[in-house]
């Protein structure tokens, strides 16, 4: 097994937006592979202020991998959080591999916004969401543009931004990363599985048939189309935001007249 300089056993690093497939992507990695897995190991951190200055980088990167250390010792780490920290990442673990899962931000953000119980078609979320339940700070932070920290006079505008900081980190070191897609793992779990796990210099050993159907976390609702669920105006946002990358990864914008808004 790969130990880095820093001691740590980490093999595979598996990066993404949250919602994006990264939760079952990783744990059919591992069971494929027998390897351990480590997954969201920063919502172990109960202190917002810390993972504040830790997203904000008035934390040394070495800090927080030594108070971290029994996380990062697992064969593959999953986090998307560590999609903003690429570099660090790749200086302190020079061996390991980098996986990058992607989705098209229409669905991403809608899958977001449906698991937090907020609507899509709003200017901004304004008064009414103050006291909204989310069921994680860091997630109302997101929401905020403060995890991290990204522009946008909107909440779409926000959670659109933060896709594009992950995704403009995975298309700078793409030479160095594998890309898989949601939707083509969707497609065919297993081979997409099999190739990932091989790309990653991994030997997928075990059937993992009896898990491809597992909901490894609540399911958005992909009935309502991006128009319905966003507006017009939101998903436009969306799309003008996001179109350079959502083209080097292969995700068409509709056409200006949204007449054929696919169900996602």
């Amino acid at each position: 097994m790969r130990r880095t300089r820093r001691g740590s056993t980490a093999q595979v690093f598996v990066l993404g937006i949250q919602k994006a497939g990264t939760t079952a992507i990783a744990t059919l990695l591992a069971r494929a592979t027998g390897n351990s897995l480590t997954s969201d190991f920063m919502h172990h951190e109960k202190d917002m202020e810390y993972r504040l200055r830790v997203i904000h980088r008035d934390v040394p990167f070495d800090q927080f991998l030594r108070k971290n250390r029994k996380y990062l010792s697992r064969a593959i780490v999953k986090d998307p959080n560590l999609s903003f920290f690429y570099d660090e990442l790749v200086e302190h673990f020079p061996d390991a591999k980098f996986v990058f899962i992607s989705r098209d931000p229409r669905d991403n953000i809608r899958s977001t916004l449906n698991w937090m119980k907020l609507p899509g078609n709003l200017e901004d979320l304004g008064p009414p969401f103050e006291h909204h339940p989310y069921k994680f700070e860091s997630w109302k932070l997101m929401i905020e543009g403060k995890f991290p920290p990204v522009g946008g006079n909107t909440y779409i505008e926000r959670l659109a931004n933060r896709w594009k900081l992950a995704v403009d980190s995975y298309l700078r070191h793409r030479d160095r990363i594998a890309l898989i897609r949601y939707e083509d793992f969707m497609k065919d779990k297993a081979a997409a599985i099999t190739s990932l796990a091989r790309e990653v210099g991994l030997e997928p050993s075990c059937d993992v048939t009896k898990d491809l159907d597992v909901q490894y976390q609540p399911r958005g609702n992909r009935e309502v189309t991006w128009n319905e669920f966003f507006g017009a105006p939101n998903l436009h946002r969306i799309e003008d935001l996001c179109a350079p990358e959502m083209e080097q990864l292969g995700y068409c914008p509709l056409d200006s007249n949204l007449k054929l808004t696919p169900a996602g």
